[in-house]
């Protein structure tokens, strides 16, 4: 399912996004 792909590129980018922010 295209779900899982989409579902670990959010959490990357949230992942990415609060390590930039700290």
């Amino acid at each position: 399912i295209n779900a899982f792909m989409h579902y670990t590129h959010l959490t990357a980018l949230v992942i990415k996004g609060t390590t930039k922010r700290r």
